[in-house]
């Protein structure tokens, strides 16, 4: 039996619609302005029915938490951009499938589990992020003597329990635009350690994406990632199909803690900024393959980070060498 469709063309409609039982599909049908954030209930999708005239504004705080088997589709979504335009609530220990498609938003698309949530499914394809600023969270990664931002798009398990694991698809990612980076990382996939709290990252595809950290000269202790696969991260398959960019200070361009088996690199990747890095692995990666030049322009950056030692035991800043678990056919 196919869940109820329910028309939404007001902020009454969308309120009155929420309190009502799920599971159900609330179609935005107008463009509506609300000055709160909203909370979808277990079971219940919201959809647009043209994304282009179907606008959800958030004029205060964040804009649409996630509690367990939401969808959120065919909508543009705005709030400021320091907020969490999208963003997982505290959920039960199976939240089910999660699934976000053909999106433009405006803010920060949050996906974190924590203490309590042990599984999760997501599905994510068509998102644009245009505009984001995500310096100000405090969960971060930290190793080897940094820490690191958050991205536009986050998924983290913030769930240190090792049997715990979001299992991940994330396709037709495009995050910025040139000239007009995001803040903080780009794309951010991280688990809790190498120890437990897993991300078990099917496929990440992406489009252009561009960021910027916004750090000051001479940080020595924070870094950021136009695409950062962070600890805790069982990736197959990560392929970007458009030019990677980053601009700001120890902005990485592309950057692994974790485990990928295979990256492809379609487009440039390009960055500008002083002390950066084209591609780092502090991971395990199988096959890098680069199509396109990896180009680096500011002081003392450079194409590739690849530690020679076990990364456990090597510096942040090692000289480069290339070990055998790197495969790469084509390095420009």
């Amino acid at each position: 039996m196919n869940a109820p469709i329910i028309p939404v063309t007001s902020l009454a409609d969308l309120m009155a619609a929420l309190t009502g039982s799920g599971p159900c599909t609330l179609e935005l049908r107008a463009s509506v302005s609300c000055p709160y954030s909203i909370m979808l209930p277990p079971g219940f999708a919201l959809t647009g029915k043209d994304k282009d005239s179907c606008l959800l504004v958030f004029g205060n705080g964040d804009g649409i938490g996630l509690t367990a088997n939401n969808r959120v589709a065919n909508l543009s979504i705005a709030a400021a951009p320091s907020a969490r335009a999208i963003y997982t609530q505290a959920g039960p220990a199976d939240m089910g499938r999660i699934t976000l498609e053909n999106l433009d938003v405006t803010g920060q698309v949050s996906i974190i589990t924590r203490t309590g949530t042990d599984k999760l499914e997501l599905i994510a394809d068509k998102i644009h992020v245009a505009a984001c600023d995500a310096r100000r969270y405090s969960e971060q990664p930290q190793k080897y003597g940094v820490n690191v931002y958050q991205g536009a798009l986050t998924v983290y398990n913030f769930n240190g329990n090792a049997k715990s694991a979001i299992h991940a698809t994330l396709t037709g990612i495009t995050v910025g635009a040139k000239n007009a980076p995001v803040f903080g990382s780009g794309i951010f996939v991280s688990g809790f350690g190498d120890e437990g709290g897993w991300i078990e990252l099917e496929k990440l595809t992406t489009g252009a994406v561009y960021s910027c950290g916004m750090l000051p000269y001479g940080t020595a202790d924070m870094i950021t990632a136009a695409v950062f696969i962070v600890y805790g991260v069982k990736a197959k398959r990560v392929e970007h199909f458009d030019e990677v960019v980053t601009y700001g200070v120890n902005d990485m361009v592309l950057d692994t803690w974790g485990s990928v088996d295979e990256w492809i690199v379609h487009a440039p990747v390009v960055s500008y900024g002083p002390s950066e890095i084209g591609f780092v692995n502090f991971g395990v990666v199988g096959r890098f393959v680069a199509e396109r030049e990896i180009v680096t322009h500011g002081l003392g950056a450079r194409g590739f980070n690849l530690p020679c030692s076990s990364p456990a035991k090597a510096p942040r800043r090692s000289p480069m060498c290339v070990p055998r678990r790197m495969q790469g056919k084509h390095w420009s």
